[in-house]
């Protein structure tokens, strides 16, 4: 029998010698005795294997240093098992049973006096049975601890792990783990501006993380039949501890994540200015944050990425400041004269902000350079940019509004492979100094124009909007490798570039408005009929019902009222009660009262209010008429 991933390089063979049977009739057909069943299937001919024999010949071939290609026999209990290449348990394909027939003189021919001559006969196989599996449990925990440090922040600290074999209840064997695994981890999250004086006005959040996992294996993950503490014994036999132990952590599949921020970081001291400067420290917000995550298992050596991010914000926002020069010329308020009066303008912008943020990333991928293969190149992962953002608001006139913004995303272009050299670092910071390769500038105007129609007395209902809009956005051509240079250039095929620009105006009339200008319109223009003076009577009516209900609850609660100060009384007459239970019943007596007081104040407040309404109704009503 041949077990393994093919039939000619990666197998397993288990040979055990064949018995040949004769031909037999049973004396009863319908009832075959065991005996005789054993005629026809003798027990020599059954093929009971243990798996665990075929890894144990596979560690002994590794030991003794045999070719793979060079089939390793061992004769165990008069059986011959046999590998060839490096066949797993766990990766079986195809299972093969056959017949053979060894030459003469063939030193692992179980029977020496063979002939070596062909053979002919009939081959009956009956059923492959797997039994006795390994249905060993394990076991698992999760623990997470959570920390509130006053009102400085929180702090949580979890672990969890589980050993092999552990699994669900309703889990098969093969679906359960197969690694010891455990976890722990830490985060933070605290307002490190508490340590200073509230006087300071530090504001600072931070945020810290650390979390490491490690997985090993029970099988080699290399050769998935061979336990993983057995491959490392025996490496330390054939080359020692130190090579057992880099074998030991190169299986395991680790993973080391960490990291910190600070965001939004800013001073907002107290102070007793009413408006806001554009030196003032509060006006500038800060940030940084890393973070950090290393990653290795038994094909990748090494994978690890590291993220820089840091930003310097400045946002002032005040209001305009409009200076009005005829104003204090016209003393009375004049009509006419009051597009003339109320000319102003501003030389200030109203708000103004500019923001700068690097983001770095960082990374290197080295694959495992596995036994027999020529060391891999390590692939790099680089990321450099520069976001620049500007705006501004303007109001030149009370009329009049501006607004610009601009972004700029620069690429802070990196040499090809590692930072080994001062030459490569250097290129670095100069592209830093000449603020990087511009990828995308995009801007923004938009102006806006209110006509003064309401500063001219017989124009005053109309009303009027002028505006105006333009963008503009240019993106970078990607960059081209030119083979004569050996030399990464800019895109001979250009860039791309999008404008827009619009225009609007609209125009509205307030007709309301100017038909009140008319006194004859200005009759008809009134919003009084007799259907809402229907309502208005309807309204009263439902003003009246409801003023006369408060007034039966407020007699009402009047009378609980006097009831319970009466009861109150007699309870303090009271002598044949405790003094505890006769001073509580007071307190909750007195707690009545002063509830029931409240109620009666709700009462009265309403009723006062319906009883105004009904009146200012009723005034409005006979005035319409």
């Amino acid at each position: 029998m041949r077990i393994g991933t093919d039939f000619s390089e990666n197998y397993y063979e288990y040979e055990v010698p064949m018995l040949i049977t004769k031909s037999f009739k049973p004396t009863d057909p319908l009832n075959v005795s065991d005996s005789e069943r054993r005629i026809v299937w003798p027990t020599g001919n059954e093929v009971d294997l243990v798996l665990e024999e075929l890894i144990t010949l596979k560690r002994e071939r590794n030991k003794l240093g045999i070719a793979l290609n060079v089939p390793y026999t061992k004769v165990v209990n008069g059986r011959n098992m046999t590998i060839i290449g490096n066949p797993d348990i766990g990766l079986i394909k195809i299972i093969m049973l056959g017949v053979r027939n060894r030459a003469l003189g063939d030193p692992f021919n179980f029977k020496a006096e063979d002939d070596g001559l062909s053979k002919c006969g009939e081959i009956w196989v009956n059923e492959l049975r797997l039994s006795g599996l390994n249905e060993q449990g394990g076991t698992a925990s999760l623990a997470n601890i959570n920390f509130k440090i006053a009102d400085l922040g929180t702090v949580s600290i979890s672990g969890d792990m589980h050993t092999i074999g552990f699994g669900q209840i309703e889990q098969r064997v093969d679906q359960r783990y197969r690694d010891f695994f455990y976890q722990y981890g830490i985060n933070t999250n605290l307002n490190l501006g508490k340590f200073l004086p509230k006087v300071v006005g530090l504001q600072m959040p931070f945020f810290a993380q650390y979390s490491r996992s490690v997985s090993t294996p029970e099988f080699d993950p290399f050769t998935l039949d061979i336990k993983y503490v057995d491959a490392a014994d025996d490496i330390q036999l054939r080359h020692g501890a130190d090579s057992a132990d880099r074998y030991l952590t190169s299986g395991q599949t680790i993973d080391i994540k960490r990291g910190f921020s600070f965001a939004n970081v800013r001073i907002a001291p107290e102070t007793k200015q009413k408006h806001p400067h554009v030196w003032d420290i509060q006006n500038f917000t800060f940030g940084y944050a890393f973070t950090s995550r290393k990653k290795s298992d038994p094909f990748i050596a090494s994978d690890w990425v590291r993220n820089y991010t840091g930003e310097v914000n400045y946002a002032f926002a005040g209001s305009p400041k409009y200076i009005e020069p005829l104003k204090g010329l016209f003393k009375k308020d004049i009509k006419m004269l009051r597009l003339v009066k109320d000319i102003n303008f501003n030389l200030f912008p109203s708000s103004f902000s500019f923001g700068n943020k690097l983001d770095r990333r960082f990374g290197m991928l080295q694959q495992r350079s596995l036994p027999g293969e020529v060391g891999m190149t390590p692939n790099y992962d680089k990321y450099f940019t520069w976001d620049r953002n500007y705006g501004f608001a303007f109001n030149p006139f009370k009329s009049v509004s501006l607004a610009f913004s601009a972004g700029n995303k620069a690429r802070i272009d990196e040499p090809p492979g590692g930072l080994d050299t001062k030459k490569d670092v250097d290129s670095i910071w100069n592209n830093l100094y000449s603020f990087g390769r511009t990828t995308n500038y995009n801007h923004t105007l938009t102006a806006n124009y209110n006509v003064p129609f309401a500063k001219i007395p017989f124009l005053d209902f109309v009303s009027s909007t002028i505006g105006y809009n333009s963008s503009f956005n240019w993106i970078a051509g990607p960059l081209k490798y030119d083979e004569p240079s050996n030399k990464i250039i800019a895109n001979p095929q250009g860039n791309m570039l999008n404008t827009t620009q619009g225009e609007k105006a609209n125009l509205n009339l307030n007709l309301d408005q100017l038909y009140n200008k008319s006194l004859t319109l200005k009759k008809y223009n009134q919003p009084q009929s007799v259907a809402d003076a229907k309502d208005r009577i309807n309204k009263n009516k439902n003003i009246k019902v409801a003023k006369d209900k408060l007034a039966e609850d407020l007699d009402r609660e009047k009378t609980n009222l006097k009831k319970l100060k009466e009861d109150l009384k007699k309870l303090k007459a009271d002598e044949t009660l405790a003094d505890t239970l006769k001073k509580q019943s007071v307190k909750d007596m007195k707690k009545q009262i002063k509830s029931k007081k409240n109620q009666i104040k709700e009462i009265k407040k309403n009723y006062k209010t319906k009883n105004t309404l009904r009146r200012k109704r009723s005034t409005q009503l006979f005035s319409h008429f």
